[in-house]
Order: C-alpha cells, then sequence, then structure tokens
C-alpha cells in the first residue's frame, strides 16, 4: 500500500472540512425547523386564523372629512377672512413705503444733473437705506403674517381636538380618522362619517364663543 502524499493528506482534509460544515448547515436547519414547529409557525390553519382575527372587543372607530370640515366650520370662515384683511393692510403699508421711494428717487433723478458728486453719493446712499428698510419691513410682516397663520392653526386644531375627545369619550371611540380626498385613506365606510355632529357641536361653541 503507498503512502498518501502531502497533496492527497490536504485533498482528504479539505473534503472532510466540507462535509463537517454541510452537516453543520443541516444540523442547524433540522434544529431551527423542530423549533419552530412547536411555537406553532407551521401550524398553517391555526396561524393563518390567529393572524386575521377580529378586532378586540370595544375596539371602534370613526372619521370626519376634513374638505367638508374646512369648508363649513365657520371659524374657519372667519378667520381665513381677518386673515385676508390683515395681509391687505400690512401690504398697503409696505406699499406706502414703496411709493415714496419711487417719489424720492424720482425727486433725486430730476436734480442729477446739478448734483455735485458728494450729492449723488449721499443720495444713492439715502436711496440704498430706504431699500434696505423696505425690504426688513417686507420680512417682518411676512414673519407677522406666518406667525398669525401658525396661532390660527393652533387653535383650530385645540377646538377640533377638544370636541373630538368629547365625542370619543361619549361614544367609547377608540379612533377617530382625518379623511380628505386624495390622502392615504382611500376607502372608508361612509356610516363611519361623524363630520356633520363634529361641526355641529364646533359652530354652536364657536357662536356661544362670539356672544360672550
Amino acid at each position: 500500500m503507498s503512502t498518501p502524499t502531502a497533496t492527497e493528506n490536504q485533498n482528504s482534509k479539505h473534503k472532510m472540512n466540507k462535509t463537517n460544515w454541510t452537516l453543520h448547515i443541516i444540523s442547524f436547519v433540522l434544529i431551527s425547523l423542530l423549533v419552530l414547529d412547536r411555537v406553532g409557525v407551521f401550524n398553517s390553519e391555526d396561524a393563518a386564523e390567529k393572524k386575521f382575527e377580529t378586532p378586540a372587543e370595544g375596539y371602534s372607530y370613526a372619521y370626519i372629512n376634513s374638505d367638508t370640515l374646512s369648508a363649513r366650520y365657520d371659524y374657519i370662515a372667519d378667520r381665513a377672512e381677518a386673515l385676508a384683511r390683515r395681509e391687505g393692510e400690512l401690504q398697503v403699508t409696505l406699499q406706502e413705503k414703496v411709493q415714496k421711494l419711487e417719489a424720492r428717487f424720482a425727486q433725486l433723478q430730476q436734480k442729477a444733473d446739478i448734483m455735485t458728486r458728494a450729492e449723488l453719493e449721499a443720495a444713492q446712499n439715502e436711496i440704498q437705506a430706504k431699500e434696505a428698510e423696505i425690504n426688513e419691513m417686507r420680512l417682518k410682516l411676512s414673519q407677522q403674517l406666518d406667525q398669525e397663520r401658525i396661532a390660527m392653526q393652533l387653535d383650530l386644531y385645540n377646538k377640533v381636538e377638544d370636541v373630538l375627545k368629547g365625542y370619543a369619550g361619549r361614544q367609547q371611540l377608540q379612533t377617530i380618522f382625518s379623511y380628505t380626498q386624495g390622502g392615504q385613506l382611500l376607502y372608508i365606510n361612509p356610516e363611519l362619517d361623524i363630520t356633520n355632529t363634529v361641526l355641529e357641536e364646533l359652530n354652536k361653541r364657536y357662536a356661544e364663543s362670539k356672544n360672550k
């Protein structure tokens, strides 16, 4: 019998290691399957029934149509009108400043031919300062409008949330969705629409607050 060469010994060890690794993988897979079977993963019928069981007892939900709420909530209409007036007033103030600057610029242009170099530089500095003042005013007015819009949105959210909390408590609802056309909710049963009820309460409260 011939003695195995070094190369043959190396190939034999490689085959043995490969075989051991394969057996190790098979053993791991078999153990995993056994564990999964014991916890019921392969009980297909039972698993399907458990996965798709009906919601827990007492779970209920409804929704409001945000588009309808926006169109028919008196508070939104009044606040939108007030914001539009406010924006108009700020625009008038800004426009008056711009008109004064334009008038001053026209006045300086008429005198440009007889003004000295120093006077021209002073006029240029004056115009630039007034332009900077107008730009600063425009920025401040824009920020004021943004703050008023944010305040309105926060107030609106609080008013709606307060009514919804009360309604959910009385009707034992756990969730109230907001539905809008083109939103993430593609369809919801119209019988779960509580928009009119919520709107009635919101408008009632708003009317009472205006009469105080």
